[in-house]
């Protein structure tokens, strides 16, 4: 086994949240690195380090599409998911957690597709490199809808269509885990937000855990 064992969670700021979990939640265990020169937070790449176990965290957005307020980004920060896993410089020891759909769902289901199909080229490339890796999605969650565009640009329905496209294509890659954000938000006592009430990413990190710890996966 590698002497650094590394989690990287690419994605939008739904799986940020997660990062955020990890930082709060187990401070006491995890120290914050500083972020690089030039980089945003809401983007990263962020890292946590256990310096005991040299075990790290990161964060790092998964490249454009951006639908958010902070729309310039530096272009040494912009990194696509598939050429991160591509690039095989996390080693064999390292869990990726992957949530691509917020800032995909204007984008269209041509353009999703397309950027799905080469995250599961190199998801395989991958594993097939380093059956020691491990994959997970966390899927879309639902969402509030504060401005009439918004509800027309990323309702219900065009968030549930482009889950059931990410699904239908990674239902035959068996290593790959998924956690399923939109059945745990739909019947949540909270209100419907893109980024969940806390207690909800608890439920997200103890389903990750879950697969980490009690997994063949």
């Amino acid at each position: 086994m590698s002497s650094q064992s590394k989690s990287v969670l690419l994605g939008d700021s739904t799986i940020r949240q997660v990062f955020e979990y990890f930082r709060d939640v187990y401070k006491k265990y995890l120290k914050k690195l500083p972020l690089p020169e030039g980089a945003y937070s809401g983007y990263g790449p962020l890292r946590l380090q256990n310096e005991k176990s040299n075990t790290f965290i990161e964060f790092h957005f998964h490249g454009l599409p951006s639908s958010g307020s902070k729309l310039l980004l530096r272009t040494d920060y912009i990194e696509f998911i598939a050429n991160r896993l591509n690039s095989g410089r996390d080693g064999c020891e390292v869990v990726y957690v992957l949530s691509v759909w917020a800032h995909f769902i204007a984008a269209g289901k041509e353009f999703y597709l397309q950027r799905l199909l080469a995250i599961k080229e190199a998801v395989k490339a991958l594993l097939d490199r380093c059956p020691t890796a491990k994959v997970i999605i966390k899927g879309a969650n639902t969402k509030d809808h504060p401005a009439l565009w918004i509800a027309i640009i990323s309702s219900e329905w065009n968030i549930a269509a482009h889950e059931a496209d990410l699904r239908e294509l990674f239902q035959d890659e068996k290593r790959v885990g998924f956690i399923d954000a939109l059945e745990i938000t739909k019947v949540q006592k909270y209100k419907d937000n893109v980024h969940p009430n806390r207690k909800i990413v608890g439920e997200l990190v103890n389903r990750l855990l879950t697969y980490l710890c009690c997994s063949n996966l």
